[in-house]
């Protein structure tokens, strides 16, 4: 069932149009991006800030929901409205009314068929690791601590076996189905990250590049990198776990504040 904002975005009409935003936020500050019963969702915080601007209700559609913790850099979120403001107008007013944990990078107006989600071809994002043997505290809101040494060589070994088209089951959230869990990683990369920022020493960057990731699909395949990384599992492994669909075979689901969703292409 679609929801109630879904519904008003689907209508269409020559005197309405269609805006895409680019929004940047810090997940720490919310429950995701789906509304919640509490009012601390994403979602609901932008429209309540929308409906200000505008003087109408209107529902916003994101590229996907973030979970709760997660970042952005890029999330890429559309509206549609009757009301004559020009893209800049609702930038500007947005980020006078948005908490200071969100900022609206740009607005535009697009053509009134785009929909940011179904028309989505690949999503990045990056997760985080602090590998030192003390925690950053500049860097702990972004980055999950892990003292363990880390292989990186094995890691970049594991990765390989993940890119490219597959059925990715056994790095879903356990409890969780869908019709189709095949899904396309273009390129999965590990790398130190560079080291003058807060005098980042030790910071290691997981890029995911992909079509569409299942729920929690990122921070499992890094909880299992990261135990090739420590020499727990072996780099061919993760080729059988990835075979089997078997969840448990996997490593942990990794915290949310690691994550970043950095850009989506369309």
């Amino acid at each position: 069932m679609r929801c109630r904002s879904e519904k008003f975005f689907f209508r269409k009409n020559s005197s309405v149009a269609v805006f895409k935003l680019i929004i940047s936020y810090r997940g720490a500050d919310f429950c995701g991006w789906q509304k919640q019963s509490n009012g601390n969702g994403l979602q609901e915080t932008v429209e309540e800030a929308l409906a200000r601007i505008l003087c109408e209700k209107t529902g916003v559609i994101a590229s996907g929901r973030t979970d709760a913790g997660v970042h952005s850099l890029g999330q890429v979120v559309a509206f549609r409205t009757g009301v004559n403001r020009s893209a800049e107008n609702i930038r500007q007013g947005l980020n006078g009314l948005l908490p200071d944990s969100v900022r609206v990078l740009s607005v535009r107006k697009v053509s009134d068929d785009f929909h940011p989600q179904f028309q989505a071809k690949k999503k990045a994002y990056r997760y985080l690791v602090q590998n030192t043997s003390a925690a950053n505290p500049l860097l702990s809101p972004y980055a999950y601590f892990f003292p363990e040494k880390l292989n990186l060589t094995k890691m970049r070994q594991a990765a390989a076996y993940l890119v490219g088209r597959h059925d990715f089951t056994a790095f879903q959230a356990s409890g969780r189905k869908v019709k189709d869990p095949v899904r396309t990683v273009y390129n999965l990369t590990v790398r130190e990250e560079p080291s003058d920022l807060f005098q980042a020493v030790g910071l290691v960057g997981i890029t995911v590049i992909g079509s569409g990731f299942l729920y929690k699909m990122v921070r499992n395949i890094v909880g299992t990198l990261l135990e090739v990384g420590r020499g727990k599992i072996k780099p061919e492994a993760v080729r059988e776990i990835l075979k089997s669909g078997d969840r448990r075979k996997a490593g942990k689901t990794m915290p949310a504040h690691g994550l970043t969703l950095l850009w989506v292409k369309y």
